[in-house]
């Protein structure tokens, strides 16, 4: 039976200097999963506009489900401005007062979110009172053994340590990357820890933390173990979508009975694909 997936927030087109390309972590994640072969649904909103308009056929071209996307006539649809730095690392300037800002609860597709086998969220969709209020009223009415993933995904100035407590508190799995662990461990962990992913892992009573390690590969903390590998060499075009397809990949092995490690593996060889290609729609 398909395992049912839902991934709430922005969805927006990450411009860079000569291209487009449609994106956002959580639409992103929600691709990725579908690829995987999950019963995949975004929730979010797009404007009544032009890029909004592109995006939904590019959504419904990859058989994602549009049902959790509504349509507001008053915001523009989401923009991001993108540069790469000689790595390839991404560095985001993101749009304000976007659609996404604004996803009101869908009641036509309530059932289906609650029923949800995981449920992913990140730090970026909270910084609206509309959506942010949203989101906890969904994850309010999720089952008690849905998969609650906390991608972090810090922004700009986009997130505080109140949002950060309460998502990871919420949160089964935690996602981050290694800037956004020394954040989070200067919020969270005493000085002088060994391991900060540890702490972080125990002090929030998480079943995975994810850190992603971009060239030096990923670690996985479980209440099994931890688990520790190098990045598949490639080719780096950029890195825009890597982790999220990481993740999703790691979520969908995971609910199909996959052990932590080969999960892990699995993931890794998908990001690296992906690192491979420009943007992160590009299987």
């Amino acid at each position: 039976m398909q395992k049912k997936i839902t991934a709430f927030g922005e969805i927006v087109w990450d411009v860079f200097d000569d291209v487009k390309k449609l994106g956002g972590a959580p639409l992103n994640f929600a691709y990725y999963c579908s690829k995987r072969g999950a019963d995949s649904l975004i929730v979010s909103a797009l404007g009544d506009d032009e890029n909004g308009k592109q995006a939904l056929k590019i959504i419904r071209s990859h058989g994602l489900s549009d049902a959790g996307v509504s349509i507001d006539s008053t915001h523009p649809t989401g923009l991001v401005k993108v540069s790469l730095l000689e790595s390839g690392i991404p560095n985001y300037d993101i749009a304000r007062d976007s659609s996404w800002d604004y996803i009101a609860e869908n009641r036509a597709i309530a059932n289906r979110i609650a029923s949800s086998d995981a449920f992913l969220f990140g730090s970026l969709v909270q910084r609206s009172q509309v959506s942010r209020k949203t989101l906890w009223s969904m994850i309010g009415n999720l089952r008690q053994d849905c998969l609650i993933v906390f991608d972090a995904n810090l922004r700009q100035n986009y997130y505080d340590a109140n949002i950060l407590k309460k998502s990871i508190s919420v949160a089964d799995v935690l996602k981050i990357n290694e800037s956004e662990l020394d954040i989070i461990a200067d919020l969270f962990v005493e000085r002088g820890a060994k391991d900060p992913c540890d702490s972080i892992f125990e002090t929030f009573a998480l079943k995975y933390l994810i850190l992603t390690l971009g060239p030096d590969g990923y670690k996985i903390y479980s209440r099994g173990g931890k688990f520790q590998g190098a990045a598949v060499e490639t080719e780096i075009v950029d890195t825009v979508g890597a982790g999220d397809s990481f993740t999703a990949t790691f979520i969908t092995d995971i609910l199909s009975g996959k052990s932590v490690e080969e999960s892990a593996s699995d993931a890794n060889s998908v990001a690296a694909l992906v690192c491979s290609r420009r943007g992160a729609f590009c299987l």
